[in-house]
This record gives structure tokens, sequence and C-alpha cells, in this order.
């Protein structure tokens, strides 16, 4: 009777979107899941570091993408990998979802692959949905749309100070919260405890990764590197 009520809570707050990505009716299941989610909340700050240096550099903000330079691809692909062991479907949603909605400054403008931003973004959600399903990939979509939003309006005086051209800028203050507010809200509903897990997982990083020093380390890289040149 306990494990058949444990279970059907299990089943409840993983969601539609968590059946579909085969979590299991098990605590490890949550527990992989958390862990994959930290991970991956790690992983996509890095890269979004990385891509967004400039902006960080005219901010004078020295974040740990930058500190880590070119390691920081090695890093990622790490962690990418570890996650993708534990669980693949989790990894994969979470991964294609960030990749789409990282494309929505970049929807007119064309890539190294000739096609435009919004192309490969609609690729990436096409393919994530036809593989993993509708429910999962809506819910990493809507979650990855939450956090880019509520972070673009966070980041509007700054970025608007440097000429970066944010979401909230495109559509409006007002527009963003709303867009906020409904993707969180649709995030909840199709996987609540993956959800909370994403909420909890990139709050640390945006509190803890700022932090984090690896100048030396950096360093040691770069001078590594001009040793192998010469």
């Amino acid at each position: 009777m306990y494990s058949n009520a444990s279970n059907a809570w299990i089943r409840s707050v993983l969601g539609s979107a968590g059946a579909q990505l085969g979590l299991g009716e098990s605590w490890a299941q949550l527990f992989s899941a958390g862990i994959v989610i930290g991970l991956m909340a790690i992983m996509i700050r890095l890269m979004d570091d990385f891509l967004d240096e400039w902006v960080d550099e005219l901010r004078g903000i020295k974040t740990v993408g930058a500190q880590l330079g070119s390691a920081t691809l090695p890093y990622c692909l790490a962690l990418f990998t570890v996650s993708a062991a534990l669980l693949s479907k989790l990894t994969i949603v979470l991964f294609l979802a960030a990749y789409g909605v990282g494309m929505a400054n970049d929807l007119h403008r064309r890539l190294p692959t000739g096609l435009k931003g919004r192309h490969e973004a609609l690729l990436a959600l096409t393919f994530g949905t036809l593989t993993q399903g509708i429910a999962a990939m809506l819910w990493a979509f809507s979650l990855m749309l939450a956090l880019q939003c509520g972070d673009d309006f966070l980041d509007y005086y700054q970025d608007k100070r440097v000429g970066n051209y944010n979401l909230s800028q495109r559509i409006g203050r007002v527009e963003t919260v709303l867009l906020t507010g409904c993707s969180l809200i649709l995030s909840l509903m199709l996987g609540p405890f993956l959800t909370i897990c994403a909420l909890l997982a990139v709050g640390a990083v945006h509190i803890l990764l700022p932090h984090v020093r690896l100048e030396n380390e950096r360093q040691v890289f770069t001078a590594r590197g001009k040793d192998d040149d010469r």
C-alpha cells in the first residue's frame, strides 16, 4: 500500500513530461534527474558566458566562461557526457531547448550553416519533439523560455547600456514578464518536480558561479598553448 502510494506521488510530481522522458517510479530516478538538471545548468551557463564574453567585458564582469577561454568547450562536453550517461532523454531535451531558445537574439542572422537563426531553432525543437515527445520538448522549451525571459528582463538596462539588444528590449518589459509567467506556469504543469529542480539549480549557479576564480588555471592553459605553437 505504501509503495503504491509513493509511486503514485512520484508519477504526479514528474508529470507528463517526466513520464515521456522515461523517468521511473523510484527515488533514484528523482535524484538522477536532479543531478542531470544541475550539471546541465552549469554547462549552459558556461557556454552562455563564453559566447557573451564581449558583453560581460563591456560590463566589467569576469565570468568563469571567460576565465576558461577555449577550455570552456571540452569542460562543457564533459558535463554533457556525464548527464547523457545518467539520463540521456532529459539531457537531450534540455540541450535542444536551450539551443532553440538561445537563437532568440539571432532569428534573422545567417549562421555558418547557411541557415538563419530561426531555421536552426525550428530544426532543433522539431527534432526534439519527434524523438523525445511533444510533452517533454514543450516542458523543456517553456522552461528555457521562462529562464531566458527572466534573465533578459533583469539585464534590461545593463544590456541596453552596452548595446546588446536582448529579448526584453525587443518585445517590451511588461510583455517579457507576462511571457515569463505563462512559460513558467506551463512548465510547472508539464513537469512540476523537474521545473522546481531547474529553478533551484539555476539560482544556485547564478549565485555561486560568479564567485569562482580561475585566472591562474587559464594562465597555465594559455602558456602551454603558446609553448605548443613554438
